[in-house]
């Protein structure tokens, strides 16, 4: 990419990040592997307990009974960026209505943004599907 090439630093998130942009000719002194934010602030979390606040919600949106634990695996979606409005967003759920129709022992949340490019498609096309439950947008914790 142009951007590497007039960069003095590269902050990659990834080992393979930081190769990539060796093998595009980066000199190795500017390269500083940082982590990758969004599994850092996922696996921070995911360690932390759940308050509440959180557990109402969750058992509001009838992902977790009163004073139960989870009892299936989870699939968390997040899909709205400007890049999946259209048919993207549409594929994304046909995707997701295909892994949800093979793997009942999963559950599929889907915190689905407010933007109507992705709020109205995503409840047209998901309206009732068993194994699926879409939410307003949740705050992080939860």
């Amino acid at each position: 990419m142009v951007a590497d090439h007039v960069s003095a630093l590269h902050f990659a998130p990834t080992r393979q990040a930081r190769a990539q942009l060796l093998a595009e000719g980066i000199q190795a002194r500017s390269i500083f592997v940082t982590g990758n934010t969004v599994i850092d602030a996922l696996l921070w979390a995911a360690e932390q307990p759940l308050t509440k606040t959180a557990h109402q919600e969750l058992v509001e949106n009838n992902l977790l009974p009163d004073n139960q634990e989870v009892s299936r695996r989870l699939i968390l979606v997040t899909a709205h960026r400007r890049e999946n409005h259209g048919e993207p967003i549409q594929q994304i759920c046909y995707a997701l209505r295909r892994i949800a129709q093979a793997r009942p022992d999963f559950h599929i949340v889907y915190p689905v943004h407010r933007n109507p490019n992705i709020w109205e498609p995503v409840h047209e096309l998901f309206g009732e599907v068993p194994g699926i439950t879409l939410t307003p947008p949740l705050d992080y914790l939860t």
